[in-house]
């Protein structure tokens, strides 16, 4: 809390030493946020206001990375047609609220919903904190009121999506597992239905204390990759085909990494169905009513 003062505490959301071991699994997923619609055009704008209870002390991480030199708004601004924008999370300390979602996988649906309320809760204080803060930069609280919520998008919820972007959630276990040795091309993929390309990516998953002096965000990294074979197996379940599944895997403590769709996978839906047929003993598979087949 005090700078150079171990004694003082942490601030809110560091996690205390120790840490898990390395290569140990958790509860971590990649944090979530609210990819949100925002535009430049002053006849079409929503003010950012505070929340309810907001407390700039969450956000003492973020203002000390400005103390530190920090000079541009944390976040991604893709632009669209109409002066809109698709906004997503981008720096140390942004939109995402890190650590917030560990419970959400396993949480009914109400307990979903307090959680999403606390991520939203989360953003809203941080543009907040963006837009008005001393201890930001002028320019940075310029370039956040030049950008605000659409007036004309999400009428019926004050201008924020009705729907939290969740990156990832249960790691699906068919007859293969993907890992990033089957990405590198370490280990050959059988029966490939596919290509997909993106990014190797991993989005932070909690603040972890670090040396008793530092916030480590554990961890955002971004790699290029190519092009690669999608195999058959990931996308068996035991019940119903999904041929559109995203392959997930976790690679690092407290840190996911993803691969996003590929191309040609719908294609291979019946391929898919047929499969699944082979693979998995009839006797788990349910009878669809329509169907004489079990599927």
């Amino acid at each position: 809390i005090d700078p150079g003062d171990p004694a003082s505490g942490l601030l809110p959301g560091i996690l205390p030493e120790p840490h898990p071991a390395d290569g140990s699994g958790d509860r971590g997923l990649q944090a979530y946020c609210f990819r949100m619609c925002l535009t430049d055009d002053p006849d079409n704008q929503l003010p950012w206001t505070a929340p309810e209870g907001y407390d700039p002390a969450r956000y003492e991480l973020l203002l000390r990375t400005f103390d530190g030199g920090a000079d541009r708004v944390p976040w991604n601004i893709v632009r669209m047609p109409n002066r809109k924008s698709d906004v997503n999370n981008n720096g140390a300390v942004s939109t995402d609220f890190i650590g917030g979602n560990h419970q959400y996988i396993d949480a009914n649906d109400e307990q979903r919903q307090q959680i999403i309320a606390e991520h939203l809760h989360w953003q809203q204080g941080l543009l907040w904190t963006l837009a008005t803060h001393p201890r930001v930069p002028e320019n940075v609280r310029a370039d956040t009121n030049r950008w605000r919520r659409a007036a004309d998008e999400f009428t019926d919820n004050d201008g924020w999506p009705w729907r939290i972007y969740v990156r990832e959630g249960r790691r699906m276990i068919s007859t293969v597992v993907m890992n990033e040795n089957h990405v590198r091309g370490k280990l050959t993929l059988e029966d490939p239905i596919g290509f997909a390309s993106y990014a190797w990516t991993a989005i932070m998953c909690t603040d972890a204390l670090s040396m008793a002096w530092f916030a480590t965000k554990e961890t955002c990294r971004w790699e290029a990759s190519r092009r690669g074979r999608s195999p058959i197996g990931p996308s068996l379940p035991h019940h119903a085909v999904a041929p559109t599944c995203w392959c997930r895997w976790r690679s690092r403590q407290r840190t996911s990494r993803s691969v996003r769709p590929g191309w040609n996978r719908s294609s291979s839906c019946w391929e898919n169905r047929r499969a699944s047929l082979q693979h998995w003993p009839s006797s788990t598979r349910p009878r669809c009513k329509t169907c004489p087949i079990r599927c």
